[in-house]
């Protein structure tokens, strides 16, 4: 079966090879000649298809990569040879493959897109053995009517057509069929050789994703059949990418654990899964395959498997890398090939030139802290020492950032992260401290300020007071002053002394004037006024 299928692979790619890429390069020349002829040009195809292919590989629409590939191959000369040029016919070149570009661009993306075919040839290739191992637990265990049923089910309910998928089904459809196996030796000794070629065959899947076998959480759903399966994709898919990949994985298997809704857990890892692989620059297309078969496997096993999760705990083992990342599958957990093998594993940093006692000490913290999101604790200490190992700086704040993702901490798990968290970001804490200093010296100015406003606003009421006091007293002995001197008698109080200095005042006197129609003197008038004026004559004098 497997030759029968390579052979039909490369007779897809001879068919597709006759509209690709390569028809873009002048026809009637070869490619050292129109170096030698037109060099200016030759530079532009040797620069501009390889961004045309791998627009396609970004899934852009091929209207855009038209555009692009035809914005890249102009050339504007301004030389006193350009006429010159022109008559070598250096510029057709680049005109007729901007115009192919825009008649055969369905074709050659299709082309671009077949060749993301070697990436399923060559997962195909790798898990060859475990194929034939799996056919043989099949059939010496008593199971190969029922694995094939079983495949055929998976199909309709996946509802969806990929080469990939098909290629793999035997390994994600014994989940279901593995509890119906006999125990028969020949059975057993059909396990044991499938688990040693899974050994040989993760070996290799380690030592190229450098992400040891208990730390990936990817096709945990299907045991350590569905890990080694999709570590074997993942590396020829997504390459490096796979860590992240594998991040969302605990991420998920977090949420699972804690029994939060299934289907935003589902949606939320499927977004994430979309996200990253939105961000990836180049090779999208064969990415894309690996995307694709998770979301597959989410909608056939994502059921029985959140149900599983409810109930599910391994004690683990605390685990040190010390640079040692390419420990690979190293056999069943309980001799089940399918049952989920992931483990309570605790993570115990390694000692760095960028890595501090006291921050060790403190991540332990948190691994007991936070123990029901252990898979998240353990992922990202991972993640942290591989990022020791292979990165420059930065790690203690990257490791802060992947432990505050956990979902649904509790207080204490808070309280641990935010300790390690303030001790790693020294400027964070120093810029609060700063803060909170300027604050007091702020709330002090703005008490003083209070209290001196409030004294000013009490002297100024107290003047006013003593004002109002002083005109009381002023109005009352006006009262006194006003009298004249006629009148005093006549209310038989004494005349008001006088100081000696004013008795040379001489006071105008306001004679009473007669009415003209009455002859009545207006005495109270001419009176009162010359009352008036004696009185401010007698204060100016006193004063």
């Amino acid at each position: 079966m497997i030759q029968y299928q390579g052979l039909l692979f490369a007779i897809a790619i001879c068919i597709s090879a006759e509209i690709s890429t390569d028809e873009l390069y002048p026809r009637d020349i070869t490619r050292p000649e129109f170096r030698i002829k037109c060099p200016l040009e030759f530079h532009k195809f040797e620069g501009c298809i390889p961004k045309y292919k791998n627009c396609f590989n970004q899934l852009r629409e091929v209207k855009d990569c038209n555009k692009e590939f035809g914005r890249c191959m102009e050339i504007i000369r301004d030389d006193e040879n350009a006429d010159e040029h022109d008559l070598n016919g250096c510029n057709n070149y680049t005109n007729n493959a901007v115009f192919y570009a825009w008649t055969h661009g369905i074709s050659i993306q299709k082309t671009v897109f077949g060749e993301s075919l070697s990436s399923v040839y060559l997962i195909r290739k790798r898990l060859e053995p475990m194929e034939t191992a799996i056919t043989w637990v099949a059939k010496e265990c008593g199971i190969e009517s029922k694995l094939q049923n079983e495949m055929k089910r998976i199909k309709v309910k996946a509802n969806v057509t990929s080469e990939l998928l098909n290629s793999v089904l035997p390994y994600f459809a014994l989940r279901w069929v593995e509890f119906e196996m006999s125990n028969s030796k020949s059975c057993r000794e059909s396990v044991k050789k499938l688990e040693n070629v899974m050994e040989m065959i993760d070996a290799q899947s380690a030592k190229n994703l450098e992400i040891p076998y208990d730390f990936w959480n990817i096709g945990t759903a299907f045991g350590a059949m569905g890990k080694v399966t999709m570590r074997v994709i993942a590396d020829e898919t997504c390459e490096q990418t796979s860590d992240t990949f594998n991040h969302l994985g605990a991420i998920f298997l977090n949420c699972y654990d804690q029994q939060l809704a299934q289907k935003e857990c589902d949606e939320k890892y499927i977004e994430g899964l979309e996200s990253v692989l939105s961000t990836k620059d180049s090779k999208k297309v064969n990415c894309k395959l690996f995307v694709d078969l998770v979301k597959s496997l989410l909608s056939i096993g994502g059921v029985l498997f959140y149900k599983e999760a409810a109930s599910y705990y391994v004690e683990g083992s605390t685990v040190t890398f010390r640079g040692k990342f390419n420990k690979g599958f190293s056999g069943f957990l309980n001799g089940s090939m399918t049952s989920r093998d992931t483990k309570s594993t605790i993570v115990v940093l390694g000692a760095s030139t960028s890595t501090s006692i006291r921050q060790l000490d403190y991540f332990d913290r948190v691994s007991s802290e936070c123990g029901a999101s252990r898979s998240i604790v353990s992922s990202c200490g991972f993640m942290f020492e591989r990022c020791t190992h292979f990165s420059h700086g930065g790690c203690p704040q990257q490791l802060t950032v992947c432990l505050n993702g956990i979902l649904n901490m509790t207080d204490e798990c808070q309280k641990a992260i935010s300790q390690l968290t303030n001790l790693v970001w020294p400027t964070v804490q120093k810029s609060e401290t700063i803060t909170s200093e300027a604050d007091e010296k702020q709330f002090a100015w703005t008490l003083w300020a209070a209290m001196g406003a409030a004294l000013l606003v009490g002297i100024a009421v107290f003047a006013i007071f003593c004002f109002i006091l002083q005109c009381c007293k002023s109005e009352k002995e006006t009262s006194i002053e006003v009298v004249p001197m006629e009148l005093q008698s006549f209310l038989g109080r004494q005349p008001i002394s006088r100081d000696p200095s004013c008795q040379d005042v001489e006071l105008p006197i306001i004679k009473p004037e007669n009415d003209d129609n009455n002859k009545n003197p207006k005495s109270l008038h001419g009176f009162i006024l010359h009352s008036v004026v004696r009185f401010k004559a007698i204060k100016f004098c006193h004063f």
